[in-house]
């Protein structure tokens, strides 16, 4: 239990995620680089995409994947003897306290193993993430489908195993209604694209004479 000075928020997120796991989660397939400050201080090829809410998902990177150190325990935490704990990103010049890290898995419960060892770095905090040297913004991450491989995942199915590292989705319905917002969001996506080239035929064959509509 974090009951040490920190970040409020951060610790009440650290103690939701604990006793109620992820919404999903499951490892990002590419290489996933940090840029803070103007210098890349984290890379990983381990990373995980976490959804702590139903819109797009945060990143969590192993505390190993930082350099030249891991992020230092914010003052006045003992880290011998609780779960999580936020932490100092940087230098004395630049840095930032928007971090929460999380204990080795043997210190978790079940619902949360999947976080083991992982950092969470506030998306807004640095200059900037990239997977495989691409930008990635939260319009890049909303594309991201929490469901890697639907014929791979029952719907019964609550957690599996997937390259080492568990992917948590509570329940039948909870897998069910993540299918359905995203076949209905490439629904919609086909039917503006198909708006638009009807709108683009008929002002068309307005504009040129002897042009028919088809």
């Amino acid at each position: 239990m974090a009951n040490q000075p920190g970040k409020p928020d951060l610790l009440e997120l650290g103690k939701k995620l604990l006793e109620e796991g992820p919404i999903a989660a499951r490892p990002v397939p590419r290489r996933v680089l940090m840029l803070f400050h103007g210098m890349y201080v984290a890379e990983s090829q381990s990373a995980l995409y976490v959804w702590e809410h139903k819109y797009y998902p945060y990143y969590y990177l192993p505390r190993d994947s930082f350099w030249p150190e891991p992020p230092r325990p914010c003052p006045l935490q003992d880290t011998e003897n609780i779960s999580y704990w936020t932490a100092e990103l940087g230098d004395e010049a630049w840095s930032t306290d928007r971090v929460l890290v999380f204990a080795a898995p043997e210190v978790l419960g079940n619902k949360a193993k999947v976080f083991g060892d992982m950092v969470r770095v506030e998306f807004s905090a640095v200059d900037g993430w990239f997977e495989d040297d691409v930008p990635m913004g939260v319009r890049e991450l909303m594309q991201i489908s929490p469901i890697q491989d639907d014929d791979a995942m029952p719907a019964s199915q609550t957690e599996r195993e997937n390259d080492g590292r568990s992917i948590f989705i509570k329940g039948r319905r909870k897998l069910i209604s993540w299918r359905t917002h995203w076949r209905q969001q490439i629904q919609n996506n086909n039917q503006r694209s198909s708006d638009v080239q009807g709108n683009q035929q008929h002002w068309l064959s307005r504009l040129l004479p002897g042009k028919q509509e088809g």
